[in-house]
């Protein structure tokens, strides 16, 4: 009789799958790398339960059967040298359940090992939990309506289960940053979501530009400078350019409010991000909002020899469609709105049959709700065209949706794998800080 596998359990239904791609696929090379299983739930198993309860009832089902299981949230990335989640079994073999605390101080069940057979407790935890799913929790355990979170929190109290459980430390449940090289496993949840990072598997941007060159001109060249300014200002503020004189400069610099405005504007991410994707004698094809400041920034990126074409924010889908046909674009925006779900659908299948561009669209989590259309749609609607989309962040990095602001419109990107290909620049290696963090096992929570 074979001995039953240990398994991992993820439930990622509703599209999260694709927005947290590089979680997931974090999770199937730790599987495999340990010789587990990965039960991976993109559909409810059990439809009569929401997906934070199937997954609990999966566990039971596999717990119940021999199996030691490693419970985790779509959002989890597991580092490459994480070890083996049985080592913990092995290592306090009088413990059943094992789970680090969340932001607030209180356990969090996005990662959770519990030991399997008929001698653990961890299979009577689960159905305890299951059996009081509509229990109203006491306020001090209570973490959302839908979720079998606050339920951990409250039967982990009763015993034998308080008894049998083991506090792991943050290393293999980091959500407070920062993140340091020692940690075993990175969830984007609470403080770690705005996080991002280029350690697990958020693609860094290319290194900022350097700082704008200042002129090392003596005192009368500064003077000098400043008299001749007074014309060219005065020309500027006919045109709209200049709002406001010159404010006072170091000695030996040259600062002018436009200049600046521009120099700043070229050290976003999303500046970044277009000098790496385009180059000399790129076509583009803008079919969004309005946007100044990425024409400006792709025209200079593609210069002369390159072609802009600018459609305009609702233009009909047979218009890109036709423009694409006429020439090999490099990149596309386009507003979502316009072109809704089916549109975005047809784009797809067009795009699959054509030479891909890379995708840029303007989306706010907020907007895509009041039109019935989550992020998770979005993403998995290019994901079965072959793209898959990525967030371009504010830490200058390329990753999933951190959604922390709601109403503010994020950029987003979105290629095949040849594309993501094309944009990675291999990190140099820096060897591991030393852990800042207390030995695995020096705490219990009671």
């Amino acid at each position: 009789m074979s001995t039953p596998r240990p398994t991992l359990v993820t439930i990622a239904t509703d599209g999260f799958q694709y927005l947290w791609l590089h979680c997931v696929e974090s999770q199937q090379h730790y599987a495999a790398r340990h010789g587990c299983d990965h039960q991976l739930m993109t559909t409810n198993a059990y439809p009569a339960l929401p997906p934070h309860w199937a997954k609990v009832t999966a566990c039971q089902a596999l717990l119940t059967q021999g199996h030691d299981v490693f419970l985790l949230d779509c959002d989890v990335c597991i580092r490459a040298h994480a070890p083996r989640f049985t080592d913990l079994l092995e290592r306090e073999p009088g413990y059943d359940i094992f789970i680090a605390n969340g932001w607030s101080g209180r356990p969090n069940s996005g990662v959770v090992v519990f030991r399997g057979g008929a001698h653990s407790t961890a299979a009577a935890f689960l159905d305890r939990c299951l059996a009081n799913r509509h229990k109203q929790l006491p306020a001090e355990d209570r973490v959302t309506a839908h979720g079998e979170n606050g339920h951990f929190i409250h039967f982990l109290k009763e015993e034998p289960f308080r008894l049998k459980t083991f506090l792991l430390d943050d290393r293999w449940n980091k959500i407070v940053p920062p993140a340091i090289s020692g940690d075993f496993i990175i969830h984007y949840t609470g403080p770690m979501r705005a996080q991002g990072g280029a350690m697990d598997g958020c693609m860094p941007l290319p290194a900022p530009a350097a700082t704008r060159l200042r002129l090392p001109l003596g005192e009368w060249a500064v003077s000098a400078c400043r008299r001749l300014w007074q014309p060219v200002k005065s020309r500027l503020n006919i045109l709209g350019m200049a709002s406001a004189a010159p404010g006072p400069a170091p000695a030996g610099t040259l600062s002018m409010p436009w200049w600046s405005a521009l120099q700043r504007e070229r050290q976003t991410p999303l500046a970044r991000l277009i000098r790496h994707l385009l180059a000399s004698g790129d076509v583009v094809l803008d079919a969004g909002t309005r946007n100044g400041a990425f024409t400006r920034l792709a025209a200079a990126a593609i210069g002369r020899q390159g072609q802009f074409l600018t459609l305009g924010s609702g233009c009909p889908l047979e218009t890109i469609l036709s423009a694409l046909d006429e020439r090999p674009v490099s990149l596309l925006r386009f507003d979502l709105e316009p072109l809704g779900v089916e549109g975005l659908k047809r784009l797809g299948v067009a795009l699959s049959a054509r030479p891909r561009p890379y995708l840029m669209l303007d989306l706010a989590p907020s907007r895509l709700e009041a039109s019935n259309i989550s992020l998770g749609d979005v993403a998995r609607i290019l994901y079965e065209s072959g793209l898959v989309l990525r967030e371009i962040r504010d830490d200058h990095t390329l990753g999933p949706r951190g959604f922390m602001d709601r109403e503010r419109p994020k950029s987003y990107l979105a290629a095949d794998d040849a594309g993501w290909r094309e944009l990675e620049t291999p990190a140099a290696d820096t060897p591991p800080s030393a852990p800042d963090h207390t030995p695995l096992g020096s705490a219990r929570w009671s």
